[in-house]
Parts: structure tokens; C-alpha cells; sequence
């Protein structure tokens, strides 16, 4: 009976730990998730950062540091992002790339805008969170507020 016992009991313990590995992988890969799209009407793609492909976005897809987004012409995508009401509005022929960086003391999330415009609502980062936008001409820095950004090539911002 003790040898059973014990038989269980290792079965258990390597069965926890691959679980273990498992989920941290999976908070790994959260942790690196810049934002969700929630809304899409028109034509909305993606890029992987490394990619060359152009690819179709859905609702629920979760971008990852480094992917473009763009939009076709009367097309517009809501991103939900950082912070529990934090959304960015996006609207017709725009591209832009989103950047994550973390270290111990700040969570810094970036649109880095190409070209079109933007509209996003800030609230509910906490303290050592940023969230900026950014383009050829201009930067801005956002938190709890409600900003908008056009960017027409790098000639106007």
C-alpha cells in the first residue's frame, strides 16, 4: 500500500509541474499583449513584427509588440489596451505600430502612427504605467485623458 501511495504521489507531482510550466509560458506570452481588437468594420490587417504579410484581423485577436495595424478606406477597428477602460478608435486608411517595453520600474505601451488618425481614451493606468502616442513630427505622452491624433505622412501632425 505505501508503494502505491508513493507511485501517486510522484505521478501527481510530475503532472503539477508540467501544468506549472505550462501556465507559465502563458503568462509570459500575456504579459508581452500590448492590446485586443473589439470592434471592426470595413478592412482591418495585421503585420507580425518580423512578417511581410499583410493578414486579416478579427475581433479578439490579441496584437503582440511590434505588429502594425492599418486600416482600408471606410474602415475603422476599437483596440482595447492597457488600463480597464483604455481604448484607441482607428479610424479610415491609418497604419500604425504598436511597442511594449517593460523594465521593473515602468510598463510603457506606444502607437507609433504612420499615417490617418487616432482617437484614444486613457484611464485606469496605474502609477508606473505610460501609454504614448507617437509620429514622424510629434510625441505625446497620455494618461486619464482623451486625446486625438491625425498624421499626414511626415509633413503634418
Amino acid at each position: 500500500m505505501n508503494a502505491k501511495f508513493w507511485t501517486w504521489f510522484c505521478l501527481v507531482v510530475l503532472l503539477g509541474s508540467a501544468a506549472t510550466s505550462g501556465c507559465s509560458s502563458k503568462e509570459e506570452k500575456e504579459l508581452r499583449q500590448t492590446a485586443v481588437i473589439s470592434f471592426i468594420l470595413g478592412t482591418v490587417e495585421f503585420k507580425g513584427e518580423k512578417g511581410n504579410d499583410w493578414h486579416a484581423a478579427r475581433v479578439g485577436f490579441r496584437l503582440e509588440p511590434g505588429d502594425a495595424v492599418r486600416t482600408g478606406p471606410e474602415s475603422r477597428a476599437e483596440i482595447q489596451t492597457r488600463g480597464p477602460h483604455s481604448i484607441l478608435r482607428v479610424g479610415e486608411n491609418t497604419t500604425f505600430v504598436l511597442h511594449q517595453a517593460d523594465t521593473p520600474d515602468r510598463k510603457s505601451l506606444r502607437a507609433f502612427m504612420l499615417g490617418g488618425n487616432l482617437w484614444g481614451r486613457v484611464k485606469g493606468l496605474k502609477v508606473r504605467e505610460q501609454f504614448t502616442l507617437e509620429s514622424p513630427m510629434a510625441v505625446a505622452s497620455v494618461r486619464g485623458t482623451v486625446v486625438r491624433m491625425e498624421v499626414s505622412g511626415d509633413t503634418a501632425v
